[in-house]
């Protein structure tokens, strides 16, 4: 399973740079709504809204069809600018942090003991609530309609019972 997440995160990556490379200067920057793919912790498709310069929202929907639905939707602080140098590329970095809310529905006993830190191994629960603080970087230029992304997103379940996790990943989505 690494294996496929190293193969996809190089693939990824390498799309990424090549769209980037061949790119000709685009008369506007891209729009306000981005949809994508997050690799990690939870493998997702990814959407994000930017509501303002400094505020954006972000959420995601992971699943293992048959077994469990994992939703979880952020609000973002942005930092445009924090990078401020003379290079072009750190001026197109964009730190944020966030806070956010996570759901997790599960229909299976096998993969709720699995996932141990949303479901409590004892229990018969099949619905975690969670709390998230993601913290990320994401790189968008105005002259490819792409924004690619890493994060960490400490977090902690409130439902069933109290535990501790991390998420995280890396990204890519194509704003509208």
């Amino acid at each position: 399973m690494n294996a496929i997440r190293i193969l996809a995160v190089t693939a990824l990556t390498s799309l990424t740079l090549i769209t980037a490379q061949g790119a000709q200067a685009a008369s506007e920057p891209s729009g306000p709504f981005g949809l994508g793919i997050v690799l990690g912790e939870p493998t997702a498709i990814t959407g994000k809204y930017d509501a303002s310069t400094q505020t954006a929202y972000d959420f995601g929907v992971s699943f293992d069809i048959n077994k469990w639905v994992l939703v979880y939707g952020d609000w973002h602080h942005k930092f445009p600018g924090a990078f401020g140098s003379n290079v072009q590329f750190f001026n197109e970095l964009t730190p944020y942090i966030g806070a956010g809310a996570l759901l997790v529905f599960s229909n299976d006993d096998a993969e709720r003991t699995r996932r141990y830190d949303y479901f409590d191994e004892d229990g018969d629960d099949t619905f975690a609530l969670g709390v998230r603080v993601p913290l990320g970087v994401e790189w968008r230029t105005p002259r490819v309609p792409l924004g690619v992304f890493v994060e960490l997103v400490p977090g902690i379940t409130i439902l069933p019972a109290t535990d501790a996790f991390v998420q995280g990943g890396i990204g890519v989505r194509y704003y509208f």
